[in-house]
C-alpha cells in the first residue's frame, strides 16, 4: 500500500506549499485546465477571436498540453482520476491522453500549425508506446517518423511566478536545498 499524505510531492500540496512540487495536484491543474481552454474555444466562433488569432491553434495547442499532462499522470500514478471521475488505471488514462493528441492532431493539420502538430505526434507517439500493444507500437512509429529529424518545442519558464518555474533548474544551478561544497570542485587526481 501507498499512502499518500496531502503534503507529500506526491500528494495534493500545491506548487509554492513544499520544497518539491507535487505531482498529481500540479498535473491535474494543468489538465483541467487546457480541457477548459479547449472546451471554450470550441464553443466560440472565428469571428469571436480577435484580430490575427487562429482559433484551431489554440485548440491544438491546448489540447496536446492537456494530452502531455494526461500522459505524465499516466507514467508516474498507479491510478488517478479525471474531473472527479472514477479511478482510471494507467492505461486508462493513455487513452484519454491519446483522445487529446488526436483532437490536438486535427485541428493543428487544420490550423497548418507544424510545430504543434510535431508536439503532438511526438505526445501520441510516447502514448502509444506505453500501451505496449502490437499495434500501438507500430503506431507510435509511424507517427514518430512523420516528426523532422532535429524537431525541438521550447516551453518557456519564469523566474518569478512559481506556476512556471522550472524546478530541476532551479534546484540542480540555484542550489535551493544542497551544494557540493567549494573545496570539492575542480579537484585534480594525478595531474587530471
Amino acid at each position: 500500500r501507498r499512502t499518500v499524505q496531502t503534503i507529500e510531492t506526491y500528494g495534493t500540496a500545491t506548487c509554492a506549499s513544499n520544497q518539491q512540487p507535487p505531482i498529481y495536484t500540479t498535473l491535474s491543474v494543468a489538465r483541467a485546465s487546457a480541457d477548459t481552454v479547449a472546451a471554450k474555444l470550441r464553443g466560440w466562433t472565428d469571428a469571436q477571436m480577435p484580430a490575427g488569432v487562429v482559433r484551431t491553434k489554440l485548440i491544438a495547442q491546448s489540447e496536446a498540453y492537456a494530452g502531455y499532462s494526461v500522459l505524465l499522470l499516466g507514467e508516474s500514478m498507479c491510478s488517478a482520476a479525471i474531473n472527479l471521475g472514477p479511478e482510471l488505471t494507467p492505461a486508462q488514462l493513455f487513452g484519454e491522453a491519446k483522445t487529446r493528441f488526436d483532437a490536438a492532431i486535427e485541428a493543428a493539420t487544420t490550423a497548418n500549425d507544424q510545430p504543434t502538430l510535431n508536439f503532438a505526434l511526438l505526445g501520441r507517439a510516447r502514448t502509444q508506446l506505453n500501451l505496449k500493444s502490437a499495434a500501438s507500437i507500430a503506431a507510435a512509429a509511424v507517427d514518430a517518423a512523420r516528426i523532422p529529424a532535429g524537431f525541438t518545442y521550447t516551453i518557456s519558464a519564469d523566474g518569478v511566478n512559481v506556476r512556471r518555474q522550472n524546478f530541476s533548474y532551479l534546484s540542480i544551478n540555484q542550489n535551493f536545498w544542497s551544494t557540493v561544497d567549494a573545496s570539492f570542485r575542480g579537484l585534480t587526481i594525478g595531474g587530471a
